[in-house]
């Protein structure tokens, strides 16, 4: 009887261990700059009006309430159309599904605030 239960130990075991094993992935995403597949849109885009680093500074205030929007794009100098087409296109290569939801939220922010007259 002792072989027989043994050999279930053993098929519990991968189970576990998969499941860890996609939680390790999930933690190197975390532990990695999930921004960083959008690096990508800038290195190969030279013509966009921002960095990387004024990207990712842009969304990391976002989420600060107090922080105006609009005074933050008048000083990276991008209109906030143009950065809302900048979330879009990074929206489509990242993969992390916490910063797509901040770089949605980022992006209808923008949309709110946006002026009229861009139609």
């Amino acid at each position: 009887p002792n072989t027989s239960q043994q050999p279930q130990s053993k098929q519990k075991k991968p189970k576990i261990r998969s499941q860890s094993n996609s939680s390790t992935i999930t933690d190197e995403d975390i532990s990695d700059d999930p921004l960083n597949p959008a690096q990508v849109l800038f290195s190969n885009n030279k013509s966009l009006p921002i960095t990387y680093p004024q990207f990712k500074y842009l969304l990391e205030c976002s989420t600060n309430k107090s922080v105006n929007i609009r005074n933050l794009c008048e000083e990276a100098n991008v209109k906030m159309c143009t950065l809302m087409t900048i979330i879009e296109e990074a929206h489509s290569i990242i993969k992390n599904s916490r910063t797509k939801a901040k770089l949605t939220k980022f992006r209808n922010l923008l949309f709110q605030i946006m002026p009229d007259e861009t139609t």
